[in-house]
């Protein structure tokens, strides 16, 4: 058994190279997202997350579940995704810096960086589209989008590019080069932002919504 020291929110054991425990530090009542999300990919087969072996889960007196902890399959790695690429491109650097041409050696290098991204992005789509499949489970069953809510998406995204056009407003008056013209630009464009995104919003109706996959980012890829 070792102690898994990565930082994260929960404490880890592995066994070997067969499972994960992890102990919940924040205990709260309800479904366990990670549970839940891990149990029904493992059950549709998605093959690229940690398969859930098992749950411990304290029930309280009214019924309401707590889960304690996660037994989940182990995955052989090389780390994370975070420090695999900051490894990478430090090991770009070093080797581009004493060349003549080292700007044109590190762009050509780093095109076998997109192996890596292109494959990260398959994985991301292969576990949406096992998300968008018609599910008998409530909880994971696609709903269309009403023009209710298409509606609030467009008072949202609109209040969201506000907000940063406002901001970059501020900014203008230090900017300088390219930032400069890029700022104007926008600015310059921002009347037809209310129509652009109102007519974004009238395809949305009837477009599926489906359960998110949470918190994903390089330190969460192996």
């Amino acid at each position: 058994v070792q102690w898994m020291s990565a930082e994260q929110s929960n404490s880890s054991l592995a066994y070997g190279n067969n499972g994960v425990l992890k102990l919940v530090r924040r205990v709260a009542g309800g479904i366990h997202p990670e549970a839940e999300m891990t149990r029904y990919l493992t059950s549709q087969g998605y093959a690229h997350s940690a398969p859930l072996l098992g749950e411990v889960v304290r029930t309280g007196a009214d019924g309401t579940p707590h889960t304690l902890m996660l037994l989940q399959g182990y995955i052989l790695n090389q780390g994370d995704g975070w420090d695999w690429t900051l490894d990478y491109l430090s090991r770009l650097i070093d080797d581009a810096m004493p060349s003549e041409d080292a700007d044109g050696e590190f762009v050509e290098a780093m095109a076998g960086y997109s192996t890596m991204v292109g494959t990260l992005g398959r994985r991301l789509a292969e576990l949406h589209a096992v998300l968008a499949r018609p599910s008998d489970e409530a909880a994971f069953s696609p709903e269309p989008a009403t023009e209710a809510q298409a509606g609030e998406w467009a008072e949202e995204a609109l209040k969201s590019l506000n907000e940063a056009l406002d901001l970059l407003e501020a900014r203008r008056q230090n900017a300088t080069g390219a930032f400069a013209t890029d700022i104007e630009t926008l600015v310059a464009a921002r009347g037809k932002l209310p129509k652009l995104v109102a007519r974004l919003a009238q395809a949305a109706p009837g477009s599926l919504q489906t359960r998110i996959h949470g918190d994903f980012h390089f330190g969460q890829v192996l």
